[in-house]
């Protein structure tokens, strides 16, 4: 008698909501058996109902990280995708940014991110097979004013995963860095909240004030890309025979980071500091 073929396993981190929900319901679609984990398990209910093992899971927190590795070995459970997706955008001006809010973002964007991968890529070195997917963004390729911490963590994430990808290769593990641009989710306006209020409190950038919240807002427009095809994208492109090493998907803004390694820094400010109306802070 055939055996039957194991589904495979994908974990998503951040999967409360948006980029990280949609993934998971993508990858359940597909026929895999889904480890949904998050901050909010309330709020990943949905996930449940639909048949997925829904676990909370603060990134930055060791001991929630310890629990979900027992959990794979209490149930001997292997991860044939890790699909790291957790993170947020703190923004504001550079200048302007408190140490402690500088801090988290690198909390999450990197530090939890690196130490979920580090977890369970031990576990895929082990078996010599898996794929580790990391959501970056574009603006780890190009910096944009009022984004400075955000750009740099996934500047840092890039990077690490560009490491990972060549040590990996020779224990069988793929490592595959994906780009999101112009994703519409609630990551902007959280985003823009927060920076509001960092606008509200006196801020030398409060005669930008609009650009400002638009970059924040980014996302949010009726040109994005939805979640859902986003996600339908991605998914596609992780789980064919061969691994990509990186996915550009989303809309807008794609000539700058695909040409700005060639374009000149002045040229790029300028283009930059016109679109986020800087001169007005000159008078």
């Amino acid at each position: 008698m055939a055996r039957t073929r194991r589904r495979p396993l994908v974990v998503v981190t951040g999967c409360d909501s948006g980029i990280g929900k949609a993934l998971a319901l993508e990858f359940n679609k597909r026929g895999a058996s889904v480890i949904a984990t998050g901050l909010d398990t309330a709020a990943m209910s949905d996930l449940e109902q639909q048949g997925m093992r829904v676990v909370r899971l603060d990134i930055t927190d060791d001991t929630e990280i310890a629990g979900l590795m027992r959990l794979l070995d209490d149930e001997k459970l292997h991860v044939d995708f890790l699909v790291n997706n957790a993170g947020y955008g703190a923004m504001g001006p550079t200048l302007e940014m408190p140490p402690a809010d500088v801090r988290a973002q690198f909390g999450v964007n990197v530090f939890g991110t690196l130490a979920v991968t580090q977890a369970i890529a031990n576990r895929m070195v082990e078996r010599r097979s898996g794929r580790i997917v990391t959501i970056g963004s574009t603006a780890g390729v190009m910096t944009t004013p009022f984004a400075g911490i955000y750009c740099a963590t996934k500047t840092a994430i890039h990077a690490v995963n560009d490491a990972l990808r060549m040590e990996l290769s020779p224990f069988g593990i793929d490592v595959i860095r994906i780009e999101p641009n112009q994703i519409r989710t609630g990551f902007g306006d959280t985003a823009a909240k927060a920076l509001e209020r960092r606008l509200d409190s006196g801020s030398r950038y409060e005669k930008v004030r609009d650009a400002a919240v638009g970059r924040a807002r980014a996302s949010q427009h009726e040109g994005s890309m939805p979640a859902e095809d986003f996600a339908r994208i991605v998914v596609h492109g992780v789980t064919r025979k061969k691994a990509p090493v990186r996915l550009r998907v989303g809309k807008e803004l794609w000539p700058y980071p695909l040409f700005k390694p060639f374009l000149p820094s002045r040229f790029m400010d300028r283009v930059l500091s016109g679109r986020f109306q800087l001169d007005r802070l000159a008078s």
